[in-house]
């Protein structure tokens, strides 16, 4: 792995590109904040979700999925964002970038083509919008078409959902897609919250912003007074989405 400027450029500056990232500069470290946890671990409930939506849970479907998602947005996805202008700033070459890429999605294609026996021809077509968003919506394919707050509500919500439904039911239901709907919403809400949380923090070195209160007392409103609640929400959503999915499943389960 070889270092970059970027990485030292973070060393010098007294916020990391993101809430969730602690410790930054060599490849064990920066492969954890490559994952965006806690987001990817938010996108993954929404795979229990939409198993949880069906009559039957198959667990090894379940699991399958999750493990398939995992490397196709929690690896490959990731890997192309950060390709495009390292906003991470993790010390990970492009090569190497490219690397994780193509692996990852070549392990997400071989777990779902081992899954088309179980669940019929049907999830070739999962299989190949799976392919396309990914690639389009991180690389900014097409004039970055698709890479907008309804794209990435689509990929990255309604598509996880229905998605598993289809892996345990062999089918889609009108309930289902209700749901997708709803937490399309949920993904535009995550979107809205994380893009001006991002941009105070990667493209705003420093705020002071002074005024008084109601008491005529000078008062100083910071960088974190402006990006601390839009970070807990998030933080607090993302897990919240993840016990609920957990849950789900366990009620599921019980009544099985």
């Amino acid at each position: 792995m070889e270092s970059s400027s970027g990485a030292q450029k973070l060393m010098d500056e007294d916020l990391p590109p993101a809430f969730y990232i602690k410790k930054y500069g060599n490849w064990r470290t920066d492969s954890i904040n490559l994952l965006h946890f806690p987001y990817t671990a938010w996108n993954l409930s929404y795979i229990i979700i939409g198993a949880c939506l069906s009559n039957v849970v198959h667990i090894s479907r379940l699991v399958f999925l999750l493990l398939a998602f995992f490397f196709g947005l929690g690896i490959c996805a990731h890997a192309l964002d950060e390709l495009k202008g390292h906003p991470l700033q993790t010390c990970f070459s492009d090569r190497n970038l490219k690397i994780a890429a193509i692996v990852s999605i070549l392990i997400a294609i071989g777990l779902g083509i081992l899954e088309i026996q179980k669940v019929g021809l049907g999830l070739i077509i999962f299989i190949l919008i799976g392919i396309f968003l990914t690639f389009a919506y991180n690389l900014e394919l097409f004039n970055g078409y698709f890479h907008t707050e309804i794209g990435f509500a689509l990929s990255w919500g309604a598509f996880p959902i229905l998605t598993s439904f289809y892996v345990q039911a062999h089918t889609l239901s009108l309930g289902a897609i209700v749901v997708a709907i709803a937490i399309t919403i949920f993904s535009i809400i995550q979107r809205r919250l994380s893009t001006p949380a991002r941009f105070l923090r990667r493209k705003i070195t420093k705020i002071k912003v002074s005024g008084k209160n109601n008491l005529g007392e000078d008062i100083y409103l910071d960088q974190n007074f402006f990006l601390h609640p839009l970070e807990s929400a998030l933080n607090l959503l993302s897990w919240s989405f993840v016990i609920l999915s957990l849950g789900l499943l366990i009620l599921k389960i019980n009544n099985s």
